[in-house]
């Protein structure tokens, strides 16, 4: 007698929550074709003039492994190409097979000439030829 009000009180369990579950997954909202709610169509409406135009970068970097003879390196290359003369600070870490190595440094990068620009390299022994290198800079002008 106890096992059969169990098993019904069970079923009666799911057959409610059978009936809330339909109901919730019945209400749906409509969006009429081709129009969107209203936070979708402020973002999607920004012109392209409003967007501030981006300032152009007078430092450029390029950086990789790189061989000196027999022993691997990171390079860092950073390039002015201001009239303005430019001290930067970089930070590396390079973490290979062998271990990890790191490293600092500041490189004052002189004022370009106008069409050309100025170029400087910080190297950074490193335990083995590849890996994965962190790199940042920051410049100011000076």
């Amino acid at each position: 007698m106890f096992l059969k009000s169990l098993s019904v009180k069970a079923g009666l369990a799911l057959v409610l929550a059978g009936c809330f579950c339909t109901s919730a997954m019945a209400i749906k909202p409509q969006i009429p074709n081709g129009q969107q709610p209203p936070a979708e169509q402020q973002t999607e409406q920004k012109p392209a003039e409003q967007q501030p135009a981006e300032k152009p970068k007078c430092v450029t970097e390029q950086s990789g492994f790189r061989q000196a003879g027999d022993k691997p390196i990171f390079q860092v290359a950073l390039e002015n190409s201001c009239d303005a003369r430019m001290k930067c600070t970089i930070d590396v870490s390079v973490m290979g097979a062998k271990g990890i190595a790191q490293g600092h440094t500041t490189l004052t990068l002189g004022p370009a000439a106008k069409g050309q620009s100025t170029r400087k390299v910080y190297v950074l022994k490193v335990k083995s030829p590849g890996g994965m290198a962190s790199m940042s800079h920051e410049c100011k002008k000076i």
